[in-house]
């Protein structure tokens, strides 16, 4: 007769098993972030080079203005797509979509489904104020039009204009 696993053995068994596997997780996560840190270092000593080719330039005008007295210019958020792209899909998906309509989460979800990275909750926020914002610039367009629900809690259903219909 087969003696049985006491729960403790189990318990720790279990225990050793996610452990090893948190611990490759971390350490492929840290493989991952060190290939990035040694790029930033990379960038960050060609940004170097290059702001001291610059004040070297500035050296050479008859006004003389001390470098240290500028404050730096918080550079622009990357665009989310190339030019145009967002508005593409959201075409797309209308277009594609039963009787020409689709709600904005299905458009949320065609536009995220694009995109090559995972997103933290902050870029995913983010993400759906712009599309909301495209949506709409959409349907000031002309291209989209937006239909009411009847209750706020539902998801706004946008579909294509009727062919016949006059477009500004």
């Amino acid at each position: 007769m087969p003696k049985s696993t006491p729960s403790s053995l189990k318990w720790l068994i279990d225990k050793q098993a996610r452990l090893a596997g948190r611990l490759a997780n971390a350490e492929s996560k840290r493989e991952v972030l060190r290939a990035q840190l040694d790029t930033l270092k990379t960038d960050i000593t060609e940004l170097k080079r290059q702001i001291s080719l610059v004040q070297g330039a500035m050296t050479l005008h008859d006004i003389q203005i001390n470098p240290s007295d500028l404050q730096p210019i918080r550079p622009h958020q990357g665009r989310l797509m190339k030019g145009g792209r967002m508005s593409q899909i959201i075409m797309k998906t209308v277009a594609s979509a039963s009787e020409r309509k689709a709600s904005t989460p299905a458009i949320l979800d065609a536009i995220l489904g694009q995109l090559p990275y995972e997103l933290t909750l902050d870029e995913h926020l983010r993400i759906q104020a712009r599309v909301q914002v495209r949506l709409c610039q959409l349907v000031n367009e002309g291209r989209l039009v937006r239909r009411e629900t009847g209750h706020r809690k539902m998801p706004r259903v946008w579909e294509l204009p009727a062919a016949n219909s006059d477009v500004a």
